[in-house]
């Protein structure tokens, strides 16, 4: 699974980056803002891209909303810690296929990933539907 790794947290993407690549996962490119992400990804056509709300140059829903447009059959799931149901809504408009918040731990990102896989929408429990 090619995956892009898009948070404006160098810190926290780089360690999700080292996390994902020792699960086996194939790091395409890490993005730290908006119109990072939109070019990597299509340069680089991931399968799956985690993608933050809170982007610098273009935010996270406007980079999902340019992304989809030009690749559709992308999966994209948002990666924040924004717990807001508009932010989910928005999300999802835009084309997001899920929404995990940042407090779940590794073993449950790899668990959701495996389950786009199998054509699942991931969803973190603690949102507010």
């Amino acid at each position: 699974m090619r995956i892009l790794i898009a948070d404006d947290h160098p810190l926290y993407a780089e360690g999700l980056r080292n996390f994902m690549n020792s699960k086996d996962f194939e790091i395409v490119g890490t993005a730290t803002d908006g119109k990072t992400a939109v070019e990597l990804a299509l340069k680089e056509k991931p399968d799956i891209i985690l993608m933050d709300i809170a982007m610098p140059v273009i935010n996270g829903i406007e980079a999902i909303r340019i992304i989809k447009e030009k690749l559709n059959d992308v999966k994209i799931i948002v990666l924040t810690s924004f717990e807001e149901r508009d932010s989910l809504i928005n999300a999802i408009r835009a084309g997001a296929l899920g929404y995990l918040l940042k407090t779940i731990n590794g073993e449950e990102l790899v668990r959701n990933l495996k389950e786009v896989k199998r054509g699942n929408k991931p969803y973190s429990p603690e949102i507010k539907k």
